[in-house]
């Protein structure tokens, strides 16, 4: 497991940040996507299931 994915881990759980749905191996979902000029920051992911990550591709997290 990477650094990245460890630390959200460590400050989120392994909850989906959109759905709530339990993710024992949660993806990093950008906030701001990273293709409207936002950077990869850890201040800029959030955990999410790969079906959430997926299928909110470039729309923000507030909007999606």
């Amino acid at each position: 497991m990477d650094a990245h994915r460890q630390w959200l881990i460590d400050k989120y759980g392994s909850v989906c940040a959109y759905c709530g749905a339990d993710d024992p191996q949660p993806q990093k979902a950008c906030i701001l996507p990273i293709s409207r000029g936002v950077r990869y920051t850890l201040s800029n992911v959030v955990p999410a299931c790969r079906s959430c990550n997926a299928s909110n591709c470039n729309v923000e997290a507030t909007t999606w």
